[in-house]
This record gives C-alpha cells, structure tokens and sequence, in this order.
C-alpha cells in the first residue's frame, strides 16, 4: 500500500469514527441520554437472558431485569408498542454466555453479535460496522487525492489535498421470524439457540443487502451503487480474473489489499474450480475448498446470497453497515402456533449499508 493510500485510510477510518463518537457524545451513554447501550456492567450482562425476555413478553413474568432494560430504553428512545429493547452492550457482551449463571450448556465467549458475524460472508471479508447511531448521518467519501510535486530548497508547491464528499444513511428495518418450542424455552440451552437462529436469518438478509440490496425500503448494496467497475464473464478465464485485480490496482480506491476478495455463487466457484488455468495443465482457477479457497493469490468465497452467474472483486474494508438503536423483539403464539406449542419471535434492526468507495469494486456478470 503506498502513502497516498494509507493516508485515506487514516482519514477514512477517522472521519468515519468521528461520526459514530459525535453520535456518542451528544447523545450520553449513560444516565438518560439516547444511546441503546445502557453501560451494564459484567455481573448485569451475565444476568440478561434473552428467553427471560420472551417470557416477559408471553405475560409469564410482569418484572425482572429485562424488563428494566426495556423500559430504560424506552424513556431514551422510541419503542413501539409491544415491542421488547434488547441493549446494544447485551447483545456484544461475551458475558451474556458465560458458561456459568444464565446458561450453564453454552461455551463461554459467546455473544450475540460474534454468531452474527460468524454467519456473515460479508463480515467475514471485511465489511465493518458503525453502531448505535441516531438519526440520519453522512460517512465520508474520497473523491480526489493529493497530489504529489517535487521542489528545490528554494522553490514552493501549490498546497494540494485530497477532497472528499459524503454519503447519506438512512436507518432500513431488517426483519426476521423465529420460531420456538414452549418446551425450549424451559431448558438451559434456550438462549444460545434463540439468538443463534435470530443472528444466522439477520446476517444472512444483510448479506444480501449489503451485496444486491435495491434501494427504497432497503438499503442500496454494491452489486447497484453507481460508479463500480464492470466486467464480462462470457468464458471467465485467467485473463479476465487478473484483469479485474488490475482494473482495482490501477484505481485511486484500494486501501487494504488484506481484504480484497471474490465473492461469487456455489455454482460460479464449481464452474471455476474446474477450469484450467492454462491448457494442458491441472491447476484450476479457483484453488481449495468450494466454500473458501483462492483466486491468483486472492481470497475467493461462494455464497447463496449472490445473484447467479456473478461474481465481486473489491475491498470489502471500504463498505460499512451502520446499526441504529437496540433490537426490537416481538411474540406471537397465535393460530398454528399455538395448536402447536410454538411461539413465533420476531426481531427488528434498523440498518443501512455505505460503501464509502465504489471505484474500490468491479461486478463480473454473464459468467460461463
């Protein structure tokens, strides 16, 4: 990476940080301000139990500390009728697992927000999250560099920096159902396996926003912002794999080589994975597993949340989703459910995707 790169990271990550810490400041994080983080401390966070929560919600508890949570949330924030604040620092906690207390059968270490990265793709690649913002907000956007001259001791430079614009977000609700056993929610394991549901069905919807979202009720993903490269994938060969590399390398947008990637479908890295590199030899183009393998020195991952025959390569460190306020839960025993002993469990988290680089992108389609 060369100066001119690193430096717009610092100021990328800086202005980026700066949005998320005024957010903080004016809102207070602790006392009555309006942030979903209620600055509970370890021995509150081994407490919280989501299934405890549930049955508040059932009506089979009318107190207890959840219920506190709520309603602190609720004098902060706008929490619609009937539904159930779960605390931003709950729900990232590593205590709210601890192995011990709450839920004696899940391993420590584990929280909410660690199953929802480990069943996120783009996550994993590098996409970086802004949490517990308010209203709407700009991230920054590189739309020139500085521009380096050379002087004598005696000579002066024009002063030239890089300029920079912005990108508005805007809070989308994501939505997603749960269903549950009454008998679960009496056993020991019912926490982890409540919010592990709810973190896969959330990471994976947000995936595919993050990837093909299409604006309006949803947030705009990459495959659809303006100003990403394109590239023909009729008969994707080596030569075009490494074009695209080019294309980003050649661009002002790449910042960290560390998380460039391929994402692609299932069926576009079995294609690849059976394609030589070179005739005559047996090196295919995608190398290792299916799931996970690589591209020319690349990491390069499948995933069903992409459209089909298309593939992305791009700088997933340049893409951010930004979380506002707590997760709004809600129940529902009602009809089948309840002939059936279910209880219905839905989650609420209103979120936006802001690729702050576009150029730092290209979307291969057509691929054969």
């Amino acid at each position: 990476m060369d100066l001119a790169s690193q430096d717009y990271v610092n100021k990328v990550n800086q202005l980026a940080a700066s949005v998320l810490a005024d957010s903080r400041r004016r809102d207070g994080q602790f006392g009555h301000g309006k942030t979903a983080r209620l600055g509970l401390h370890s021995e509150d966070l081994r407490r919280y139990s989501i299934t405890r929560a549930i049955k508040t919600m059932l009506g089979k508890r009318t107190a207890g500390f959840e219920y506190e949570c709520n309603q602190e949330l609720r004098k902060r924030l706008y929490i619609p009728d009937g539904a159930f604040a779960v605390p931003t620092d709950a729900l990232e906690s590593r205590a709210m697992y601890p192995g011990r207390t709450v839920n004696t059968s899940a391993p420590a270490g584990l929280s909410f927000v660690d199953m929802y990265r480990a069943a996120s793709v783009c996550t994993r690649l590098g996409v970086q999250r802004l949490d517990d913002l308010r209203d709407d907000v700009a991230i920054p956007r590189q739309i020139t560099d500085a521009a380096l001259a050379w002087t004598t001791p005696t000579g002066s430079v024009s002063a030239s920096e890089s300029s920079f614009g912005q990108i508005s977000a805007t809070p989308k609700t994501a939505c997603a159902i749960a269903e549950v056993s009454e008998q679960l929610l009496k056993q020991s394991s019912a926490d982890k396996i409540v919010m592990s549901g709810l973190a896969a069905v959330l990471a994976v919807g947000v995936d595919a926003a993050i990837i093909s979202g299409t604006g309006g009720a949803q947030p705009l993903g990459i495959l659809n912002t303006p100003g990403i490269g394109t590239a023909s994938g009729t008969s994707l060969g080596y030569a075009g794999l490494v074009a695209v590399q080019k294309t980003i390398a050649d661009a002002t947008a790449i910042l960290n080589p560390e998380a460039l990637a391929y994402l692609s479908t299932p069926t576009v890295a079995e294609v690849l994975k059976g394609r030589q590199r070179f005739t005559g030899t047996d090196s295919p183009l995608w190398r290792g597993a299916l799931h996970q393998g690589e591209i020319e020195g690349v990491q390069a991952v499948s995933s069903k949340q992409m459209p089909s025959a298309t593939m992305l390569f791009g700088d997933w460190s340049t893409v951010y989703v930004g979380e506002w306020g707590p997760l709004l839960l809600r129940v529902d025993r009602g009809g089948t459910r309840f002939n059936q002993g279910l209880v219905g469990i839905r989650a609420l988290w209103m979120v936006d995707v802001i690729p702050t680089a576009p150029a730092a992108f290209v979307k291969i389609t057509g691929i054969t």
